[in-house]
């Protein structure tokens, strides 16, 4: 009788020095839409009235000797606040946590990893609201869902003189200084979108005398004089879970709900008194954390759950200070 070979007796075990996993990266929600704590479930905003700011009346501002001072009204709007729970959960089976307490069977740490994968649900779903709140408003360019480039459908990938996205990002931040005396200061865009770019004579034309022969998102900040462009590349799949199925291979971009690209320039500044900013995310404290992580154990499964919940409101509180493009590269 033959001897067994050596590959026949050994025992495959798990690598304990590397695991491959897919992660929701380059998220950026929290730079488009600043969080702001809140202290109470019932939570108003205070708007100051834009036209009363600006109001000038020629010549009513003189005063004769002995005469009246003008007198302007006292005019706040106000916009009510209301945090909803967003709650993602993971299901350890004990049979997981038994075999990672024997030496050299499987790298992991399933309760970490459990409450790592509903944080990062969590953070995507959120991404995905407020690109969902941003392309589902109408700002100051009238239309919802976003305009169309000015050299029409796919206008910002045209590779020749008629690209327009340069001189639609000028007129967009003009139309807004107009109407609120703010600059626009940020620009997001989707990565095809921002990829198209590179390819813009116009652009390539005007930083060919830089130290980059590359459009970066840095350089088109400078180019378009803007705090910050940022890029949006966050994917997503709507498809149901579904064991006997893998996901697909292609997924939805989240900052391109239009399928054919999206911008949005805007004014950004941090959570304060007296500010004008798009948008923000209002968070409130869940029992006692801004994230409450909570783990029980199901006796039916014979599995431990652990859960994420956080309060947040995503909205935008000044349309007036952005401007939304779609079908930017087709």
């Amino acid at each position: 009788m033959a001897l067994p070979s050596v590959s026949q007796i050994t025992v495959p075990v798990a690598n304990q020095n590397l695991t491959i996993q897919y992660k929701p990266e380059n998220l950026i929600g929290e730079r488009v839409f600043p969080i702001l704590p809140l202290a109470s479930p019932a939570s108003k905003i205070l708007k100051y009235s834009k036209a009363n700011m600006f109001r000038l009346e020629t010549g009513t501002l003189y005063r004769a000797e002995g005469g009246e001072t003008k007198i302007f009204d006292w005019d706040l709007e106000t916009q009510t606040v209301t945090p909803r729970q967003i709650s993602a959960g993971e299901s350890v089976p004990v049979e997981m946590i038994d075999i990672e307490q024997m030496p050299g069977q499987l790298p992991t740490n399933s309760i970490i990893d459990a409450v790592q994968h509903a944080t990062a649900r969590i953070d995507e779903f959120k991404e995905k609201l407020i690109s969902d709140v941003i392309y589902g408003n109408t700002w100051l360019d009238g239309t919802n869902g976003g305009s169309a480039p000015s050299a029409g459908n796919g206008g910002w990938a045209l590779d020749t003189s008629a690209n327009s996205f340069i001189k639609d990002v000028y007129n967009a931040k003009y139309q807004i200084l107009q109407s609120t005396g703010i600059r626009p200061n940020v620009l997001v865009m989707d990565t095809q979108t921002f990829y198209a770019q590179q390819f813009n004579p116009i652009v390539s034309d005007k930083i060919k005398y830089t130290q980059r022969s590359v459009t970066t998102a840095e350089l088109l900040a400078e180019l378009l004089q803007l705090d910050e462009v940022i890029i949006g590349s966050s994917v997503y799949t709507g498809a149901p879970e579904n064991k006997h199925t893998k996901s697909p291979s292609t997924m939805t971009p989240i900052w391109s709900p239009s399928g054919h690209g999206n911008a949005f320039l805007f004014h950004r500044e941090a959570p304060g008194l007296r500010v004008v900013t798009a948008g923000l995310q209002f968070r409130l404290p869940y029992r006692g954390s801004l994230r409450y992580v909570e783990g029980y154990y199901d006796f039916r499964k014979r599995s431990y759950v652990y859960t994420v919940t956080e309060a947040i409101d995503i909205a935008p509180v000044a349309l007036d200070v952005g401007w939304s493009f779609s079908r930017t590269y087709s």
